[in-house]
C-alpha cells in the first residue's frame, strides 16, 4: 500500500526494478511508451490482449496425435480426447473389458460353480 501512495502519479512503462508487476510485461512495453498519445495506446493494448487471447486458446484446443498400432477404432477416438499418458492407464483395462476370456470351472453341484481361473492372461 505504501507504493501506491508513494507513485500515486509515476507513470513506469520503462525498465523499473522496483515495479515487479511489469517484469512479465515485456512484450506490452515493446507496442506502448510512456509517449504515445492515449488512442494509440488503448490500440496497442487492445492488440496485445488479442494476441494472448488467441495464444491462450491455441494451448488449450492444442489436439495432440496418439498413435499406436495395438490401438483400435474406440482406444484411437479415446486418445484424440487425453494425453498419452491416460490412454497407456486405461489401454491394459480396456484390453482386458473386450478380449474374450476362457474360464476353467467344476461344477460340483447343478449351478454352483467352483474355481473360475483365467488362462491366456
Amino acid at each position: 500500500m505504501w507504493c501506491a501512495f508513494e507513485r500515486q502519479n509515476v507513470v513506469t512503462l520503462g525498465n523499473n526494478t522496483n515495479n515487479r508487476l511489469e517484469a512479465s510485461w515485456e512484450q506490452l512495453k515493446d507496442m506502448v511508451n510512456a509517449f504515445m498519445a492515449v488512442d494509440e495506446c488503448i490500440a496497442g493494448i487492445l492488440c496485445y490482449q488479442h494476441q494472448q487471447e488467441k495464444s491462450f486458446k491455441n494451448c488449450v484446443y492444442n489436439l495432440s496425435v496418439v498413435y499406436d498400432p495395438k490401438y483400435d477404432r474406440e482406444m484411437r477416438h479415446h486418445a484424440k480426447l487425453v494425453s498419452e499418458h491416460a490412454c497407456e492407464l486405461v489401454y491394459d483395462d480396456y484390453y482386458f473389458a473386450i478380449t474374450k476370456a476362457k474360464y476353467k470351472f467344476h461344477e460340483a453341484v447343478p449351478g454352483v460353480f467352483f474355481n473360475p481361473t483365467r488362462i491366456g492372461r
